[in-house]
């Protein structure tokens, strides 16, 4: 049975590989038109719910500089 999940687990191992070589990213950053966003998270990092506001300020070739900031809130008892 070990054997048999051993040879199971390297089997998708290298297949999770083999597919994982045939993708490519992006070579240039693609143009942006929005340069604010506002954000609606559940169940995400912050718990139940949060508000984020982004704004991107900068973008020239592969560099990408923006600012956010968020509003969430946390029940004492769960």
């Amino acid at each position: 049975m070990k054997n048999l999940f051993q040879k199971a687990f390297i089997s998708v191992l290298i297949l999770a590989l083999a597919i994982s070589f045939g993708a490519t990213a992006q070579t240039e950053p693609g143009a942006f038109t929005a340069k604010k966003g506002v954000y609606f998270e559940v169940g995400g990092s912050s718990g139940f719910y949060a508000i984020n506001y982004s704004k991107i300020f900068h973008q020239k070739g592969k560099l990408k500089l923006n600012a956010s900031a968020g509003f969430s809130i946390w029940p004492k008892e769960i």
